[in-house]
């Protein structure tokens, strides 16, 4: 019965086990003319309201909907923007946009994610940061005493 329902490589047979276990405890037998979950607990098993099943599984779905739009008109990302040229991080630009998540970059051609790498950053003038007030973690003001050369 797996074989029936898995793929055609046979990989997602795991998915199945439970529902084809289910169909063969609950299927009549042919010597005893009795089902499995009947000789063990007695009983016919409680199969529930269907039509309730199929009005929730649909209702959850239309939730599943809506809380993805939600979801989505809040924290839409735009994808990176980047250039031909465009120097990113260590000495290295790109070469060629392969598709929107992945590069290749100078000079070897290494093909990487754009997540593994960052813009470069623009050089900073660092007698004028240590020169300005900063505010400390616990926030107070730090003011530099002299001048670093």
């Amino acid at each position: 019965m797996l074989s029936a329902y898995s793929n055609l490589n046979q990989t997602n047979w795991d998915l199945f086990l439970p529902l084809v276990l289910f169909a063969y405890r609950t299927s009549q037998q042919a010597t005893t003319s009795f089902s499995p979950f009947e000789l063990l607990y007695g009983r016919e098993p409680r199969l529930g309201d269907l039509d309730n099943y199929n009005l929730a599984s649909t209702k959850i779905i239309k939730q599943a909907e809506t809380n993805k739009l939600n979801y989505d008109s809040k924290y839409k990302l735009e994808p990176p923007k980047y250039k031909i040229g465009e120097e990113w991080s260590e000495p290295r630009k790109i070469r060629n946009i392969i598709t929107p998540q992945n590069v290749s970059l100078e000079p070897d051609g290494k093909i990487m994610n754009v997540n593994n790498i960052k813009k470069k950053e623009p050089k900073r003038n660092a007698e004028f940061i240590r020169s300005c007030p900063q505010k400390t973690r616990f926030g107070r003001i730090s003011i530099p005493r002299y001048k670093i050369n």
